[in-house]
């Protein structure tokens, strides 16, 4: 792959990584988890741009790259002409509820370390099937469900960061499997690595949306489709039976026999 100063910024990150190994090191200094990724197609520019780096990391990233791609010359790779973001997170309506959401989910996910040292068979299934019931419900049915449904389809073509959030989803659900199949069969083992693979999953996934997705998703949302948006997430939120003092119920249930 024969590649210049300017059409590096129009590579796939995975092509780039593949023929220059080093830069995948490099990403990783700015806590860019491009190396791991499992579609790999996202641009350099759009690296930049959904991951808002400063202009002053911008350049230096930029010209680790280059002495990667380019050893021994003297060659610059251009800044991507962009708006800055504030480092300020500011949601609008419809992401801040959903950040809220993750605040609830999150609290399930710190608790999970000292509830796994605890579980036993028989006397913890109940505790466990409210657990599998609450992410299924909330975290999945709920919460996935409205990104996936209303807020992800603004975006056509999708970027590869949703589609690497929508496989997110789709590895949550199979540890979702595993844990009601380990209730079901009285297999604390499976029950115990089901939700050890969701709490790493998820507590991840949640960072990268928080910090990366949303920030950028707010910045090119218009006001109208802004609007548009938490009306159908109000909406939404209408038409699921249970209410949210279910979920923060069993939460606060978990807290209580296992903190």
């Amino acid at each position: 792959m024969n590649i210049d100063a300017k059409i590096i910024l129009d590579t796939g990150i995975k092509p780039l990584i593949d023929q220059f190994p080093p830069v995948a090191s490099i990403l990783e200094k700015y806590q860019i988890g491009c190396v791991t990724c499992a579609q790999g197609s996202c641009r350099l520019r759009d690296v930049v741009e959904i991951h808002n780096l400063s202009p002053e990391n911008e350049a230096e990233l930029f010209r680790q790259i280059a002495e990667a791609v380019f050893p021994g010359e003297n060659i610059s790779i251009p800044a991507v002409g962009r708006t800055q973001r504030s480092s300020v997170k500011n949601f609008s309506p419809p992401i801040q509820m959903l950040v809220e959401e993750h605040k609830l989910i999150k609290r399930l996910l710190t608790l999970l370390p000292d509830m796994l040292k605890k579980i036993s068979l028989p006397e913890d299934k109940n505790r466990l099937s409210s657990a599998a019931w609450f992410i299924r419900n909330f975290a999945d049915r709920r919460h996935h469900a409205k990104e996936e449904d209303l807020l992800f389809p603004e975006f056509n073509p999708c970027p590869e960061i949703i589609s690497v959030m929508f496989a997110d989803h789709t590895t949550g659900r199979n540890f979702v499997k595993g844990i009601f199949s380990g209730l079901e069969n009285n297999s604390l083992h499976e029950i115990t690595q089901n939700l050890e693979g969701y709490r790493n999953l998820l507590s991840d996934h949640i960072r990268r949306e928080d910090e990366i997705l949303y920030p950028w998703i707010d910045s090119t949302l218009s006001t109208g489709k802004t609007g548009r948006l938490y009306s159908q997430f109000i909406n939404a939120e209408d038409s699921f039976p249970d209410s949210r003092e279910k979920y923060i119920s069993i939460i606060e249930s978990l807290e209580s026999a296992y903190r």
